[in-house]
């Protein structure tokens, strides 16, 4: 039989070591004590007071205790006692001892658990069982570290990790804050973050760097996939460690190695689906610094990252084609707006000679009726036009208010007097409010007429024989109330916010209403932009309401003014 030497253990225990002991206070009753060994399924707690090892505490010697005493132990007084009355003495060790230097000094000592301290800080402990555990693992090739500690500290890591990769989309500052927790479970002296910047690309480029001593970074931007370790990475998809860099002869010429400085790595590729979006990489100074179990970690971090990446992508492509979309509707509302303004001019020369023939028709009534029928299209064609003008500009965020400060009455009866025949012919009654009081606000009095005649109109458009429509305007607080109301056909709630809708004509009536749809999208958007709102209450077969609100005082500056008009778009004429 042939025996084959262990490699040597120099592994400090410090390395073993996690940052929060188990422990116990001197003055903690057994009973909360014994409560926290049950939950923690463990048998011994090192008893501490302020750091420092006072002794252990043993459940078997709990138990012990309590059975050759016998009937005269009152088991509830004794559950009820401080922890310090039962203590044993406690064998502290310090943390850069060996595991092979540990295991004599238990054996010496004749105990199964030794604390592990720095200075006279207990930092941990180590059981008989979790030396053994070290040292066949090490034997066999492996490595190791106490699970259960090391399992609730990744846990820990994985929770910070996985939020803080949900909160950010800059790459930079999810690798630095990902590294910053995550040396709470892994030596990392250097951290980096390397992407592909297209699929099957020849180099990875240096996305992220992330120093924990912040001593600056090398001037390495990208790296060639042949010849490097992350390329390998990379090429191969597999997870990558290496105990000391020095020692591979793989990639002991490759930049990542920062000059000679890092010696220990951990690599893990970044991995969606079936592509390999580039890789992330940990670095130690010291060599045989990571672990199997560390390299499953960085895998379960490159997997976070992998979802980040993907995430800040499809927001990047979202909001590119956003970016496309706006340009392409403002290209719209460019052409919209030169052509509605040419065909305006040309229709201003087509009214013209209908006004000569409506004078020459004279008493011939024929010739007058197909003036008359001229008239009313162009009409309709002059206002259609108008509307496509104003939805333009108001899409380039072209129109320029020009407030003044006006009565609203004055200016309502004036609309009032302007449908007054419409609403004669279409046998709706148009309530004059003459005795309402005047209201004085700021505001462009072109526009507000224009957003006045919109509401006024459809009012008695939508209406039914014999109804009426009333206006009335009043003061609340800073605001200036104004509200078109009739009791006409009335609109139904699911369509209340259509309405708004360009091109959008939602009516109960059995007949057909004229007009281009684009009435009440300007007339909100003319509300908007003077810092307002409207509101709309609606009942089928009973009438609507349309309410308006406006700041009495001001317009605020950025919506008064948002551009200057284009120099190829005149003002529209009242």
């Amino acid at each position: 039989m042939v025996f084959v030497e262990p490699p040597p253990v120099i592994m400090p225990l410090r390395r073993w070591m996690t940052s929060d002991p188990l422990t116990a206070g001197p003055s903690e009753t057994i009973r909360e004590v014994l409560q926290r060994m049950h939950r923690h399924r463990v048998d011994v707690l090192p008893v501490t007071l302020g750091g420092s090892v006072l002794g252990l505490v043993r459940c078997t010697d709990l138990l012990h205790r309590a059975m050759t005493e016998g009937d005269s132990v009152d088991l509830q007084a004794m559950a009820r006692l401080p922890v310090a009355d039962f203590l044993s003495d406690a064998v502290c060790v310090p943390a850069d001892l060996t595991e092979v230097e540990a295991l004599h000094r238990m054996r010496a000592a004749g105990v199964a658990m030794l604390c592990v301290v720095e200075g006279e800080r207990l930092i941990g402990t180590l059981s008989e069982g979790d030396l053994a555990g070290f040292l066949v693992e090490r034997w066999t090739g492996g490595s190791a570290r106490r699970s259960s500690s090391r399992s609730s500290n990744q846990l820990d890591v994985l929770l910070r990790v996985a939020r803080e990769s949900s909160r950010s989309l800059e790459l930079a500052t999810i690798l630095q804050e990902i590294t910053r927790h995550a040396v709470a479970a892994l030596p990392i002296d250097q951290s980096a973050l390397l992407l592909l910047p297209v699929k099957d690309s020849p180099i990875l480029t240096v996305h992220s760097l992330y120093s924990i001593q912040e001593d600056g970074h090398p001037p390495l931007e990208e790296l060639p996939l042949e010849g490097t370790l992350s390329g390998w990475v990379t090429l191969q998809r597999r997870s990558l460690r290496i105990d000391d860099l020095d020692q591979e002869a793989r990639f002991h010429d490759s930049p990542e190695r920062f000059s000679g400085r890092m010696r220990s790595l951990v690599s893990a590729p970044l991995l969606f689906r079936d592509e390999c979006l580039g890789v992330l990489n940990f670095w130690c100074h010291r060599p045989h610094a990571y672990l199997d179990s560390d390299l499953e970690l960085v895998e379960l971090i490159a997997g976070h990252i992998s979802a980040a990446i993907q995430s800040a992508r499809r927001v990047e492509r979202e909001q590119r084609l956003v970016e496309e979309l706006r340009e392409v509707n403002r290209i719209q509302d460019e052409f919209l707006a030169v052509a509605t303004h040419d065909l305006r001019n040309a229709l201003q020369g087509v009214l013209a000679y209908i006004g000569i023939l409506a004078v020459r028709a004279g008493e011939d009534p024929v010739l007058a009726e197909l003036v008359a029928d001229l008239a009313s299209a162009s009409s309709g064609m002059k206002t259609l036009i108008t509307d496509l003008h104003d939805l333009a500009r108001l899409g380039m965020r072209a129109i320029r208010l020009h407030p003044t400060r006006l009565d609203l009455k004055n200016l309502a009866l004036s609309v009032l007097d302007q449908h007054a025949e419409f609403a004669r012919e279409e046998k709706v009654h148009l309530a004059r409010p003459e005795q309402e009081p005047s209201l004085f606000l700021e505001a462009d009095p072109i526009r507000l007429r224009q957003v006045l005649s919109n509401l006024v109109s459809n009012a008695i458009k939508y209406n039914r024989p014999g109804g009426r429509v009333e206006v009335s305007w009043r003061q609340e607080e800073q605001e200036a109330v104004l509200e078109v109301r009739d009791n006409g056909v009335g609109i139904k709630p699911e369509h209340q916010e259509a309405i708004f809708d360009l091109f959008r004509r939602v009516t109960s009536s059995s007949r057909k209403a004229e007009g281009s749809g684009l009435g009440l999208t300007i007339t909100r958007q003319l509300v908007d932009l003077h810092g307002g709102c409207i509101e709309l209450n609606s009942e089928v077969d009973r009438g609507s309401l349309f309410r308006i609100r406006l700041p009495l005082h001001r317009i605020p500056e950025e919506e008064r003014a948002i551009l200057e008009p284009l120099p190829f778009l005149p003002r529209p004429s009242a």
